[in-house]
């Protein structure tokens, strides 16, 4: 008697092979943070850390030439500037910035001189002191100065060929050219402030910048705007891991906790317990998408661990009595 078979039933071929399993790509949720900071922080026209006003006059008129009447007033700008800084104490120019206070952003250097020529002077040397690396200086100081078209500037001084490549790549971008300024800026304001080149620039890094910028509203206006550009052609030019959000609208949406901040989240009596748990999940957080971790998380925090609090409160380890696992 022959086989009978539903109409739409497949006969089984166990020659045939098993389809291979569905590989997911886990998106990462990222912390932000600064980029980590280089062993040897970038010196593109070598370092200036104590070099004269001279001696930094000569190197800009080289990376950005101009007549010889704006020469000199950039050497007197350059004068006035480090002439001031020169009453603080350190040891390079850097040094001399941070115990200035000007760091803080909260009052501008052309603040600090009373004619007009200074007060211009001044504040095209602080750019000239940014764009060559001789200082580096925190967001809210760098937003303070407010310099016009800051990126060209940083753009020329910089001989940084994954810049140069970074730049090509916005202008093939069909967006307008307003946005890509902005991306442009976005780039160079987070290399000033965090003092990388592009090829150390994180992920985390860009979306501290962007998340700070928005903070302190130094977008004029267009922070919703900020990181948004540069985020995506770094991303499609796999500057940044496949497994990072696509966009930087991705990456804000959920930012994670750290396995330190989710044990800290359930407020562990036993903090022997909460950092063998942290351990624990620092190790396994390699392996796992945040979503999971922050459920084994709740799961050894929230679940079982204090609910072993609330039953034993001077249960002081994993070995369990009989009447707490009851």
């Amino acid at each position: 008697m022959a086989e009978r078979r539903h109409t739409k039933q497949r006969a089984l071929r166990p020659e045939a092979p098993a389809r291979p399993s569905r590989q997911l790509t886990v998106r990462q949720v990222i912390t932000a943070a600064p980029s980590p900071a280089p062993t040897i922080p970038p010196r593109p026209h070598g370092n200036l850390d104590t070099a004269t006003a001279e001696q930094i006059a000569v190197i800009a008129d080289q990376v950005w030439p101009v007549v010889q009447s704006r020469s000199w007033e950039r050497r007197a700008g350059l004068r006035v500037l480090l002439a001031l800084l020169a009453e603080h104490p350190g040891q390079t120019w850097q040094e001399r910035w941070l115990a200035s206070g000007l760091d803080a952003g909260t009052t501008q250097v052309r603040d600090l001189f009373a004619l007009p020529t200074q007060r211009e002077h001044a504040g095209h040397a602080l750019k000239v002191l940014f764009c060559l690396r001789v200082i580096r200086p925190s967001l809210p100081a760098f937003r303070a100065s407010r310099f016009k078209h800051y990126f060209q500037f940083f753009e020329a001084a910089q001989a940084d060929p994954a810049l140069d490549r970074f730049l090509e790549l916005v202008e093939q971008t069909n967006t307008s050219p307003h946005y890509k300024r902005c991306a442009r800026m976005d780039i160079a304001g987070a290399l000033t402030t965090q003092g990388i080149e592009l090829a150390d620039l994180t992920a985390e890094g860009l979306l501290h910048h962007a998340i700070e910028t928005r903070r302190g509203r130094y977008g004029a206006g267009y922070e919703h705007h900020i990181g948004h550009l540069a985020w995506q052609v770094l991303h499609e030019s796999g500057h940044f891991p496949s497994s990072v959000p696509a966009t930087l609208r991705g990456a804000m949406r959920a930012p994670a906790m750290t396995p330190a901040e989710l044990v800290d989240s359930y407020q562990l009596v036993n903090r022997d317990v909460a950092e063998m748990l942290t351990r624990y999940l620092t190790r396994r957080s390699h392996d796992l998408d945040y979503s999971t971790l922050r459920g084994l998380a709740r799961d050894l925090c929230d679940i079982f661990w204090r609910e072993i609090e609330t039953i034993n409160p001077a249960q002081a380890d994993l070995a369990l009595s009989e009447g707490s696992v009851r």
